[in-house]
């Protein structure tokens, strides 16, 4: 895949957003040209690496392993590998909780050890994620692609699926995911292509959870009002700043937690997490923050919150 662009510089940047440049200017410069212009990325000294998890041999292998990770599934390469998953083992059921304009669904994927797909049924907790809110975020969609797989069918993850009932959406925002291109996101790396952060009716998911304006929010929302969750995170990638940590969490503090929950989360489970992903994985661990002053980094930097109910 080829791209056009105005002759690259510095002061010429800023040039890709605007229409102030005349034919004879453009040059081809290709997707992993435009990458690497960028700075480079941290190097991740892993002790266990992503390889741990991967899967090259089997008709359940994701196109993000296929491709050395260059590459994310398409909304038609994720249904296809759950309906063949829920095929294939008797864990896993795939259902639609949402049918939008052109008829696409949202999919949620149910995943039970005790092979109980109704929430009354389940006796053991009910952890949820979601992915592709923003579909040029898509790390969330292909790596939950690969935890599923390897939860129902390697023997060292049956513990886990002994433990918990996992409820996943791969895409949130369809109508946005369906729409890659390589040329959306290209300050970010890779994936070759990104979908538009917009859903059909260009509105921003992640600034839906308190008005419910869109189906696709109300449907996940739903999920969570039929299932006893009790534990939801939703699952999103970066491209605002390059990040030291290269895993990195956001929530709204205190704000709507009862004091109990917010200790258990912050005395609890974050200390945990990040031993086991520092000293298991050699992740580097921290808050999600951003910039004071995004053209100046001496400026300082203040941890990002998730802002109430809106998200």
């Amino acid at each position: 895949m080829k791209l056009f662009y105005p002759r690259l510089t510095l002061a010429t940047l800023t040039l890709l957003q605007s229409n102030s440049f005349a034919c004879e200017d453009l040059i081809e410069i290709s997707q992993s040209d435009l990458q690497a212009l960028l700075p480079p990325s941290p190097i991740w000294n892993d002790t266990k690496s992503v390889r741990d998890f991967v899967v090259l041999d089997s008709d359940l292998t994701t196109p993000a392993e296929f491709s050395n990770f260059q590459e994310t599934a398409t909304y038609e390469q994720v249904t296809d590998f759950f309906i063949h998953l829920a095929e294939d083992s008797p864990y896993v059921q795939l259902s639609s909780i949402a049918k939008l304009a052109n008829g696409e669904d949202v999919w949620l994927v149910i995943v039970s050890g005790e092979e109980q797909f109704d929430s009354k049924d389940m006796v053991n907790p009910v952890v949820y994620a979601t992915a592709g809110i923003h579909p040029g975020e898509s790390s969330g969609v292909n790596a939950g692609m690969m935890f599923i797989r390897n939860l129902v069918t390697k023997e060292e993850y049956k513990s886990i699926l002994g433990s918990i009932n996992f409820l996943f959406v791969p895409i949130m925002n369809v109508q946005g995911y369906l729409r890659q291109s390589p040329s959306s996101r290209i300050n970010q790396y890779g994936p070759n292509t990104s979908g538009r952060r917009a859903n059909g009716s260009w509105k921003n998911l992640n600034r839906d959870f308190a008005k419910l304006d869109t189906p696709e929010v109300r449907a996940v929302v739903g999920v969570m009002r039929d299932f006893d969750v009790s534990f939801y995170t939703d699952m999103h990638s970066t491209d605002g700043m390059n990040y030291q940590p290269d895993v990195t969490w956001c929530d709204n503090g205190d704000a709507g937690l009862s004091n109990e929950i917010y200790a258990w989360l912050r005395t609890e489970m974050q200390p945990e997490l990040q031993t086991f992903l520092e000293e298991e994985y050699n992740h580097i661990t921290g808050v999600c923050y951003d910039a004071n002053d995004p053209m100046d980094p001496t400026a300082g930097y203040y941890p990002y919150f998730s802002d109430g109910a809106t998200y």
